[in-house]
């Protein structure tokens, strides 16, 4: 009997470690404007929202009210977010009178190839953003001196343009993409 005691008082103290106690209602994951040390925040803008992870930099939280142009694209980009070797950034202009997205999205794929801006274009179709469709360009470009990958998806509502692209070292990219899916996955056009 004596023998059997330590192991009974072990069978028990693992059983009551393997069942969880519960006390009160389950937590709900922390929300995107919890304070700083949760998981994320949100970027809150007029025309758009999404959620990034906290330990990210934001260009919003260095230069309040700076708003990036890129002429390449035509854009302002007003959200830059960027941490564990992606950047994630969401440019917007109008669609030009009588232009379509697509004629748009080609048109300048053709200037940056032509104009020797892009190195190598890998891959271009249809995708969607927000529920919206979308065309998708990822090619290789160099970014001052390092060679980076991107990802563009080009995504229009009502006359606004949004040009949501995700850049990394090409080593690093197909890694990242999921990071940038879940962001994507996030988004919510206005």
């Amino acid at each position: 009997m004596r023998r059997l005691l330590p192991l009974t008082v072990l069978a028990v103290v693992l059983a009551a470690c393997a069942t969880p106690t519960v006390t009160g209602p389950p937590k709900s994951p922390p929300t995107p404007t919890s304070p700083p040390g949760v998981t994320e925040f949100l970027f809150e803008h007029e025309r758009f929202t999404f959620v990034y992870p906290s330990n990210w930099t934001n260009r919003e939280d260095r230069y309040p009210g700076f708003v990036q142009p890129n002429p390449e694209f035509g854009t302002e980009e007003p959200a830059l977010v960027s941490g564990d070797g992606l950047s994630f950034f969401i440019g917007l202009r109008s669609l030009p009178d009588g232009t379509e997205l697509q004629t748009l999205v080609d048109e300048t794929y053709a200037r940056l190839l032509e104009d020797g801006l892009i190195e190598e274009m890998l891959s271009e179709g249809e995708a969607s953003l927000d529920e919206l469709p979308a065309w998708e360009r990822v090619y290789k470009r160099f970014w001052g001196e390092p060679l980076i990958q991107q990802r563009d998806l080009w995504a229009e509502r009502d006359g606004q343009v949004y040009v949501v692209s995700c850049r990394a070292s090409p080593s690093g990219f197909d890694g990242l993409m999921p990071l940038c899916d879940q962001i994507l996955a996030g988004l919510t056009l206005r």
